[in-house]
Order: C-alpha cells, then sequence, then structure tokens
C-alpha cells in the first residue's frame, strides 16, 4: 500500500525528525509490533555560519558519519577515547591481527552542500602507533558516502611515521554544485599497526 501525506513533512532545516507511525485494527491481539519510529537527520551545515568541526568527542553528533569496511575483514575505523588530541576521543583505524590483510577501509564524513567555484579548507591532525609501522591514507571527496563514491583526491599521504599529532590541511574546490562526502582511505599493507585521527 502506498500513501502520500498532504500536507508533506518539511525537512528543509537541520536538525532531528521524529517520524511515528502506527496502524490500529479492532481484531489485532498483539499492540506490541503496531508502532515503528525512526529519526531522520538533516546534516545541512551553512558554513557562512561558522565552520564545521568534527573532534569525534561524545557530545558531538556523528550519526552522519560512516565506517566501511570494503575488504570485509570485521576491522575497521572506531571512535574511542585515548586515541585524539591530549588523549582526548579521536578515530582511528587498528590493524588485522591475521598479519597479511592489508587495509582497505573507508571513514566517510556526514554530507556537506558544497558550491561550484568556492574554495573549501580541511584539516585534520593525525599520528601512527610507531615509526617502524608506516602507514598509508587518501583522503578523497565525492557525491556517495562509500568509498565507490569518492571521485577526486584530496591528498594522497604514503608512507607516514609521525608518532607525535601532526596537522594536515588541504584547499579545495568542487567542479558543480551538490552534496559531497569526505573520506578518509586507510589502505596501508599487512602487518602494520595504527593510525589516530582527531
Amino acid at each position: 500500500m502506498n500513501y502520500t501525506f498532504t500536507p508533506t513533512i518539511d525537512l528543509s532545516n537541520a536538525g532531528v525528525y521524529p517520524l511515528l507511525a502506527f496502524t490500529a485494527s479492532v481484531n489485532d491481539i498483539d499492540n506490541s509490533n503496531d508502532t515503528l519510529s525512526e529519526d531522520i537527520h538533516n546534516y545541512d551545515h551553512d558554513f557562512y555560519t561558522a565552520d564545521y568541526t568534527m573532534s569525534f568527542e561524545p557530545f558531538e553528533d556523528v550519526t552522519g558519519w560512516y565506517m566501511e569496511d570494503v575488504n570485509m575483514d570485521n576491522v575497521s575505523w572506531n571512535i574511542s577515547p585515548y586515541v585524539g588530541v591530549n588523549s582526548s576521543y579521536g578515530a582511528y583505524y587498528n590493524y588485522n591481527f591475521d598479519g597479511v590483510t592489508p587495509a582497505d577501509d573507508w571513514m566517510l564524513s556526514q554530507c556537506f552542500v558544497l558550491n561550484a567555484n568556492v574554495n573549501y579548507d580541511i584539516s585534520f591532525k593525525h599520528r601512527v602507533a610507531s615509526l617502524v609501522y608506516p602507514e598509508n591514507m587518501t583522503v578523497m571527496i565525492g557525491a556517495g558516502q562509500s568509498g565507490s563514491g569518492q571521485s577526486d583526491t584530496l591528498i594522497s599521504m604514503q608512507n607516514m611515521t609521525n608518532t607525535n599529532f601532526d596537522s594536515t590541511g588541504v584547499t579545495f574546490s568542487v567542479p558543480i554544485n551538490g552534496i559531497y562526502y569526505i573520506g578518509w582511505h586507510e589502505e596501508r599493507h599487512p602487518n602494520m599497526w595504527r593510525i589516530d585521527l582527531d
């Protein structure tokens, strides 16, 4: 059954919109399965009002972010305390314990509405667990919240060995107005250790 409500829901402003749907039937003796509830998130961010920041702290909304385990080895990006700057929260990618599987995992941002011919700046802090275990990571941007949806390289960072947090910044623009996602792709060789982001 399809039904279109009038008027429709206005989701144009950023925020969380709770949606509740339920059914009622005279002969229904089990009311425990009559209701569905879902929160709809509009992650629209106005860059003219303020910069967007994400430090992966518990008070920040990370629900729009997505971690993709492309090689399906059950090892992917995570968020944890003590891996960020000054032992705060941060994102990290740990090694695969089998010692033979290379990394192929993405951490993908929430969506951003970006305009063509505008310069945007992105910066982030990163470090590796040990200079003996160098890390490889590429930061990309694209129209999809998946590795396959990432189309343009912002920066390729190969053989990183900094064990103290270093800051990296990139200025970029997009070719057309639209919705974009930024992806951090961990692509290291097998048997490496860990990379931290904040």
